[in-house]
Protein backbone atom coordinates (compact mmCIF):
# COMPACT_ATOMS: atom_id res chain seq x y z
CA UNK A 1 0.00 0.00 0.00
CA UNK A 2 1.12 3.47 -0.93
CA UNK A 3 0.34 6.59 1.09
CA UNK A 4 1.20 9.74 -0.70
CA UNK A 5 0.34 13.62 1.13
CA UNK A 6 0.30 15.74 -1.19
CA UNK A 7 0.18 19.30 -0.79
CA UNK A 8 -2.00 21.72 -2.70
CA UNK A 9 -0.85 25.04 -2.92
CA UNK A 10 -4.20 27.61 -2.86
CA UNK A 11 -2.51 30.31 -3.72
CA UNK A 12 -1.15 30.07 -7.14
CA UNK A 13 -3.69 32.45 -7.89
CA UNK A 14 -2.13 35.26 -6.23
CA UNK A 15 0.94 35.80 -8.34
CA UNK A 16 -0.22 33.95 -11.68
CA UNK A 17 -1.81 36.14 -14.49
CA UNK A 18 -3.16 38.67 -11.75
CA UNK A 19 -2.38 42.25 -11.58
CA UNK A 20 -3.00 43.29 -8.19
CA UNK A 21 -3.24 46.80 -6.41
CA UNK A 22 -2.43 47.08 -2.49
CA UNK A 23 -2.55 49.71 -0.05
CA UNK A 24 -4.33 52.95 1.13
CA UNK A 25 -5.34 55.27 -1.39
CA UNK A 26 -3.48 59.02 -1.04
CA UNK A 27 -3.88 62.35 -3.03
CA UNK A 28 -6.02 62.79 -5.81
CA UNK A 29 -7.20 59.06 -6.19
CA UNK A 30 -8.38 59.73 -2.78
CA UNK A 31 -10.13 62.87 -3.43
CA UNK A 32 -11.81 61.34 -6.02
CA UNK A 33 -13.21 58.47 -4.24
CA UNK A 34 -14.35 60.63 -1.39
CA UNK A 35 -15.95 63.16 -4.09
CA UNK A 36 -17.58 59.86 -6.11
CA UNK A 37 -19.05 58.32 -3.00
CA UNK A 38 -20.60 61.86 -1.63
CA UNK A 39 -21.69 61.98 -5.25
CA UNK A 40 -23.46 58.40 -4.83
CA UNK A 41 -24.81 58.64 -1.66
CA UNK A 42 -26.60 62.10 -2.65
CA UNK A 43 -27.76 60.70 -5.59
CA UNK A 44 -29.76 58.12 -3.77
CA UNK A 45 -30.78 60.46 -1.39
CA UNK A 46 -32.77 62.47 -3.71
CA UNK A 47 -34.11 59.41 -5.85
CA UNK A 48 -35.16 57.99 -2.51
CA UNK A 49 -36.87 61.86 -1.67
CA UNK A 50 -38.51 62.49 -4.72
CA UNK A 51 -40.03 58.66 -4.19
CA UNK A 52 -41.34 59.62 -0.85
CA UNK A 53 -42.78 63.27 -1.77
CA UNK A 54 -45.78 62.25 -3.56
CA UNK A 55 -46.82 60.34 0.16
CA UNK A 56 -45.84 63.56 1.93
CA UNK A 57 -48.07 65.65 -0.29
CA UNK A 58 -50.84 62.96 -0.17
CA UNK A 59 -50.48 62.62 3.91
CA UNK A 60 -50.46 66.55 4.14
CA UNK A 61 -53.53 67.21 2.03
CA UNK A 62 -55.37 64.37 3.75
CA UNK A 63 -54.34 65.92 7.00
CA UNK A 64 -54.73 69.40 6.05
CA UNK A 65 -51.55 70.60 7.02
CA UNK A 66 -48.37 72.40 5.40
CA UNK A 67 -46.00 71.31 7.85
CA UNK A 68 -45.39 67.82 6.97
CA UNK A 69 -44.07 69.25 3.75
CA UNK A 70 -42.49 71.79 5.50
CA UNK A 71 -40.50 69.65 7.54
CA UNK A 72 -40.11 67.16 5.05
CA UNK A 73 -38.68 69.76 2.50
CA UNK A 74 -35.90 71.53 5.80
CA UNK A 75 -35.24 67.99 6.47
CA UNK A 76 -33.73 66.66 2.90
CA UNK A 77 -32.21 69.99 2.89
CA UNK A 78 -30.43 69.81 5.77
CA UNK A 79 -29.26 65.81 4.91
CA UNK A 80 -28.12 66.98 1.32
CA UNK A 81 -25.91 70.15 2.59
CA UNK A 82 -24.97 67.94 5.33
CA UNK A 83 -23.36 65.01 2.84
CA UNK A 84 -21.27 67.99 1.83
CA UNK A 85 -19.39 68.63 4.89
CA UNK A 86 -15.88 66.92 5.38
CA UNK A 87 -16.27 65.86 8.75
CA UNK A 88 -18.96 63.94 7.50
CA UNK A 89 -16.49 61.99 4.94
CA UNK A 90 -14.06 60.51 7.50
CA UNK A 91 -16.42 57.49 7.63
CA UNK A 92 -16.01 56.61 3.39
CA UNK A 93 -12.16 56.18 4.31
CA UNK A 94 -13.33 52.59 6.02
CA UNK A 95 -14.69 51.89 3.05
CA UNK A 96 -12.20 52.83 0.76
CA UNK A 97 -11.00 49.64 -1.36
CA UNK A 98 -7.39 48.64 0.10
CA UNK A 99 -6.86 45.78 -2.65
CA UNK A 100 -7.99 45.86 -5.94
CA UNK A 101 -7.32 42.31 -7.99
CA UNK A 102 -7.59 41.52 -12.06
CA UNK A 103 -7.47 37.83 -13.00
CA UNK A 104 -6.86 38.11 -16.07
CA UNK A 105 -7.61 34.88 -16.59
CA UNK A 106 -11.09 34.50 -15.21
CA UNK A 107 -11.62 38.16 -16.43
CA UNK A 108 -12.88 39.17 -13.01
CA UNK A 109 -11.94 42.58 -11.25
CA UNK A 110 -12.72 42.59 -7.75
CA UNK A 111 -11.55 45.03 -4.52
CA UNK A 112 -11.83 44.50 -0.85
CA UNK A 113 -11.72 46.82 1.97
CA UNK A 114 -9.86 47.12 5.33
CA UNK A 115 -13.73 46.06 6.62
CA UNK A 116 -13.83 42.86 4.52
CA UNK A 117 -16.44 44.31 2.15
CA UNK A 118 -15.81 42.79 -1.57
CA UNK A 119 -17.21 43.11 -4.97
CA UNK A 120 -16.60 41.11 -7.89
CA UNK A 121 -17.68 42.69 -11.54
CA UNK A 122 -16.74 40.77 -14.85
CA UNK A 123 -13.79 42.72 -16.80
CA UNK A 124 -15.71 42.60 -20.14
CA UNK A 125 -18.75 44.78 -18.09
CA UNK A 126 -16.37 47.45 -17.65
CA UNK A 127 -17.44 50.31 -20.28
CA UNK A 128 -14.57 52.98 -20.13
CA UNK A 129 -11.22 52.69 -18.03
CA UNK A 130 -10.40 56.83 -17.28
CA UNK A 131 -6.52 57.28 -17.37
CA UNK A 132 -5.96 60.26 -14.43
CA UNK A 133 -2.15 60.56 -15.20
CA UNK A 134 -1.85 59.57 -11.13
CA UNK A 135 -4.56 56.57 -11.44
CA UNK A 136 -7.05 54.65 -12.83
CA UNK A 137 -10.84 54.91 -12.65
CA UNK A 138 -12.87 51.97 -14.21
CA UNK A 139 -16.48 52.56 -14.88
CA UNK A 140 -19.28 50.41 -15.20
CA UNK A 141 -22.09 50.44 -16.56
CA UNK A 142 -25.03 52.28 -14.30
CA UNK A 143 -26.93 48.82 -13.08
CA UNK A 144 -23.58 47.81 -11.97
CA UNK A 145 -21.87 51.21 -10.38
CA UNK A 146 -19.36 51.27 -8.07
CA UNK A 147 -17.17 54.35 -7.01
CA UNK A 148 -14.56 51.35 -5.41
CA UNK A 149 -12.78 50.38 -8.82
CA UNK A 150 -9.83 53.46 -8.30
CA UNK A 151 -6.38 52.06 -8.91
CA UNK A 152 -3.45 54.20 -8.11
CA UNK A 153 -0.54 53.37 -10.09
CA UNK A 154 1.67 53.62 -7.56
CA UNK A 155 0.03 50.91 -5.52
CA UNK A 156 0.78 48.38 -8.39
CA UNK A 157 2.29 45.03 -5.96
CA UNK A 158 1.67 42.47 -9.02
CA UNK A 159 1.92 42.87 -12.96
CA UNK A 160 2.57 46.09 -14.86
CA UNK A 161 0.63 49.37 -15.82
CA UNK A 162 1.48 47.70 -19.48
CA UNK A 163 -0.49 44.76 -18.72
CA UNK A 164 -3.40 46.74 -17.29
CA UNK A 165 -3.59 48.89 -20.19
CA UNK A 166 -2.84 46.00 -22.50
CA UNK A 167 -6.07 44.57 -20.94
CA UNK A 168 -8.48 47.43 -21.13
CA UNK A 169 -7.20 48.35 -24.71
CA UNK A 170 -9.69 50.42 -26.64
CA UNK A 171 -11.34 51.77 -23.49
CA UNK A 172 -8.98 53.87 -21.86
CA UNK A 173 -9.34 57.63 -21.68
CA UNK A 174 -7.24 59.69 -20.77
CA UNK A 175 -9.08 62.47 -19.25
CA UNK A 176 -7.02 66.50 -19.83
CA UNK A 177 -6.19 68.01 -16.25
CA UNK A 178 -8.79 71.04 -17.17
CA UNK A 179 -11.79 68.35 -16.65
CA UNK A 180 -10.00 66.21 -13.62
CA UNK A 181 -11.98 67.26 -10.94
Amino acid sequence: MIIANITVNTDWKDTYNMIEFKGHLTGDAEKRYIKRAVAFGRNIMLVSGLFISPLVIYISIFMHTWTIIIGYSVLLTVILIASNIPLMHKDLKLHMPQKICIDTDDGIISYMTEQGEEDFKDINSATEVRDFMEFYEVVFPLGNYSERFICQKDLIVNGTLEEFETLFAGKITKIPASQRY
